[in-house]
């Protein structure tokens, strides 16, 4: 996909003065409240007069539209992970499938933060809410719900943008002999089974388990994830023992050798 990526005029740091509620009270409601209709939460950015860089493309406005229709879809056909805060969390690697095979970036487009922010927050904010509120219409949360929306619709950890967040998840596990079946397997794993599926999810977003191909992200994922059932802490031990390789000789194992050596 080439096309021109729009953003904001203002810089993070310019940008986060405007918008963050812990800065402006009058930004509690907007994403707090206002998040839960993407259009009306739209229109409350364009009266704070935010200049946007470039224009939206039709092919990108069809990318958009299409994830907002397989989304839909996805959550009418998994109503039963919808409740909850970590029952939705089992839905991140189908997400993640829909979010990368629409927005078929280069790897590249990674870190244009500025466009991952501003299409989360144009298009995307009813999902951030969705996605990471227990209690979206408790008033007394009001204040707290806020700066969750903000923080990962924002991004105040820029590779926590929600948008990127689930384009780096499919951009780590997309193989290209397997395609897609890391992402189906760890889903269909993670619906059945409690697992530390979000604490591997962080390592692969933080670049923790880098490497040519994404191997080892892959290779932990097969042998924690899909093959067995790991305890959090187990999964985390591991984390451990991969980083205290520090010339990283392992980042070119074998299968077996991560086996015996890391997830043990």
């Amino acid at each position: 996909m080439k096309i021109y990526l729009p953003h904001y005029s203002l810089n993070k740091k310019e940008l986060e003065s405007v918008l963050s509620p812990k800065v402006n009270d009058s930004n509690i409601e907007l994403f707090a409240i206002c998040s839960k209709d993407q259009s009306k939460f739209t229109r409350r950015l364009e009266e704070r007069g935010l200049e946007i860089v470039g224009d939206l493309s039709k092919e990108l406005e069809n990318y958009i539209n299409k994830i907002h229709e397989e989304i839909t879809i996805l959550r009418k056909e998994n109503s039963e992970f919808d409740s909850n805060l970590k029952s939705r969390q089992k839905l991140d690697f189908e997400l993640a499938m829909i979010i990368h095979s629409n927005l078929n970036f280069g790897r590249f487009q990674s870190i244009n933060f500025e466009f991952w922010r501003w299409c989360t927050l144009n298009y995307f904010i009813e999902y951030v809410r969705w996605r990471w509120l227990n209690y979206p219409d408790d008033i007394n949360k009001i204040r707290d719900n806020s700066f969750a929306v903000f923080r990962r619709a924002f991004g105040e950890r820029d590779r926590r943008i929600d948008l990127l967040r689930y384009w780096l998840i499919g951009e780590r596990l997309f193989d290209r002999s397997k395609k897609y079946y890391y992402l189906e397997k760890l889903s269909e794993r993670a619906k059945t089974v409690d697992g530390p599926f979000q604490d591997y999810i962080n390592n692969i977003i933080d670049n923790n388990l880098f490497s040519p191909n994404d191997m080892v992200s892959k290779t932990m994922a097969e042998i924690m994830l899909i093959e067995n059932k790991f305890p959090t802490q187990k999964l985390i031990g591991a984390f451990k023992r991969y980083h205290t390789y520090i010339n990283r000789f392992f980042i070119e194992g074998e299968k077996e050798t991560f086996k015996k050596e890391i997830c043990i």
